[in-house]
């Protein structure tokens, strides 16, 4: 099994007086150094200060987390020290349950079944399903009301789910045959 994330040994010199590289310059330059594969390597706007700074707080040494995804890679994160686990959770939405499995994100291993741990996973009652419909509407209509842009998109979005719920009830099986 080929592992979705990376953890990656990254070191690079501290900047000096004739080595003025940005913090994330020269993250991105260990990481590069750091990848075996020829994928490209981007870091997403909101993980760009968070990865550079830390990075400098570890001395410029340490562990860049990497997804491998579609378009290449993608830095999620830094640590200082070898995390002993990179965790993730699989989640496998059913209709009428859920089940959900604690991984080793960097070899697949099942790290624990919730099942096995008395964790009960049921459907959500549907009152509590139609109130969270409720807020989540009056939700949506308040940022329509502050955003140009998101009032189109709802509204387009309300206009194809009046015109799919006819598809919605034609087009699957009854889950009881």
């Amino acid at each position: 099994m080929k592992p979705i994330v990376s953890l990656l040994r990254v070191e690079a010199s501290p900047p000096g007086l004739h080595d003025n590289t940005a913090d994330l310059d020269r993250l991105q330059q260990a990481m590069a150094t750091a990848l075996t594969e020829d994928h490209p390597l981007t870091i997403p706007y909101r993980r760009v200060v968070p990865l550079a700074r830390a990075f400098r707080q570890a001395g410029f040494s340490g562990y860049a987390l990497v997804n491998e995804e579609a378009q290449g890679w993608v830095a999620a994160d830094f640590f200082t020290e070898r995390p002993p686990v990179v965790a993730g959770m699989a989640l496998d939405l059913g209709t009428t349950h859920l089940e959900a499995t604690l991984l080793d994100l960097e070899n697949g291993k099942v790290l624990a079944e919730f099942q096995d741990k008395g964790v009960q996973a049921d459907q959500i009652p549907r009152d509590v399903l139609l109130k969270l419909k409720e807020v989540t509407q009056e939700v949506l209509k308040e940022e329509a009301s502050k955003d140009a842009d998101f009032k189109r998109v709802y509204e387009s979005q309300q206009e194809f789910m009046e015109t799919y719920k006819i598809w919605d009830t034609r087009a699957y099986v009854p889950a009881d045959l």
